[in-house]
Parts: C-alpha cells; sequence; structure tokens
C-alpha cells in the first residue's frame, strides 16, 4: 500500500478517534455533577467514583492530544486502545448483570443501550486497531 494511502488511513483513525474523545469528555465535564452522580450509582467503581469523575475526562482529552501530535501519535493509539477496552470491559460487565444503570459516557453516546454501546465501542476498538497498523512505526522527532 502506498505511503500517503497509510498515512491518511491512519488521519481518518486518529480525527475519528479525537472527536470520540473530546466530545465525550467534554459532555462528561459540561454536565459534571449528572456524571458524578451516575458514577457513585455503578457497584464495581463507586469507591473510587470521585478519582474517576476527573480521570476519564482528562484521559480522554490527553489521548486525543496525543493522537494530534504525529511524533507521539502512536502513543496515542496505544492509550486509546487501552480505554477503549477498558470502557468495552465495563459494558460487558454491566451487560452481564443484568443491572439497569443509565451510561455515564455523556453526550447522545449516553443515549445508546448497553448493547448498541458495545458495538460501538467495538468498531471503535477496530478504528484503534487500523489507525496503530497504519501508522509509522518510528517515531521521529526531526529530520535526519
Amino acid at each position: 500500500m502506498q505511503p500517503t494511502c497509510r498515512k491518511w488511513i491512519a488521519d481518518v483513525c486518529a480525527y475519528s478517534l479525537v472527536f470520540l474523545f473530546v466530545y465525550t469528555a467534554t459532555a462528561k465535564l459540561f454536565q459534571f455533577n449528572l456524571f458524578q452522580f451516575q458514577l457513585d450509582r455503578f457497584p464495581w467503581i463507586q469507591h473510587v467514583a470521585t478519582t474517576l469523575v476527573w480521570a476519564v475526562p482528562a484521559l480522554e482529552l490527553a489521548a486525543a492530544g496525543l493522537l494530534l501530535a504525529r511524533p507521539v501519535r502512536r502513543i496515542g493509539f496505544y492509550v486509546s486502545l487501552a480505554l477503549m477496552v477498558l470502557f468495552t470491559s465495563y459494558i460487558s460487565l454491566m451487560l452481564g448483570s443484568g443491572k439497569h444503570l443509565p451510561c455515564s459516557c455523556g453526550g447522545v453516546v449516553g443515549w445508546m443501550t448497553w448493547r448498541q454501546h458495545l458495538v460501538f465501542n467495538l468498531a471503535f476498538i477496530g478504528i484503534t486497531i487500523a489507525g496503530l497498523v497504519y501508522s509509522p512505526p518510528k517515531i521521529k522527532f526531526y529530520e535526519t
């Protein structure tokens, strides 16, 4: 595959993830009290909800920043993959538990059912993996 085509695919994957993370982080921060209330109701994380209410949007914004900076984009893809796998694992736990708690993702994503959200997250895991496959393997901070 041509290098420009590989770069274009990696760019599309990166910008898709940037949009997702900035959108959901912003939605969580704008509805901070609701996000905190929802996290406090989740059985497996209520003991760390106070930390997560700040950490999750911060990590999402950090991943977006890494994805925007070409020299460290691969690190951004790895951080994105870790976040998406964690979020997807949590959704799987919620589906398995039979609890009917609301999603605390923020914005339009929060309106999805748990099953829709699982499919959505799996699609973004695929986008993240594609970004890793098509992004350059070496980090270049300067040209030689």
